[in-house]
């Protein structure tokens, strides 16, 4: 919840601030690029112990980054059973 309250903070300071367009990007194109992003997406999954499931609700943004850290955790633990093998252990 925190996090999500600082990334709504930090894009709130990014867009007061009247950022730097980069060349040949329109403002329509900006716009529509935030609002695909900042739309919200709702999930929901299983939860053991009950037949009822639970339901997570992050912009696209933020389900993005969960994805990016879930890969990074997965190649760092592969990275780390290959090195591990390796020694010996």
């Amino acid at each position: 919840m925190r996090r999500a309250l600082f990334i709504v903070l930090a894009m709130f300071f990014a867009l007061s601030t009247g950022s730097v367009m980069a060349e040949g990007q329109t403002q329509s194109q900006t716009s529509a690029k935030k609002n695909e992003n900042d739309r919200i997406i709702c999930k929901s999954s299983p939860k053991t112990g009950t037949r009822f499931g639970s339901k997570t609700c992050m912009t696209a943004r933020e389900w993005e980054e969960v994805a990016e850290n879930h890969r990074r955790a997965a190649a760092e633990m592969i990275d780390r059973a290959i090195i591990d093998t390796r020694r010996g252990n």
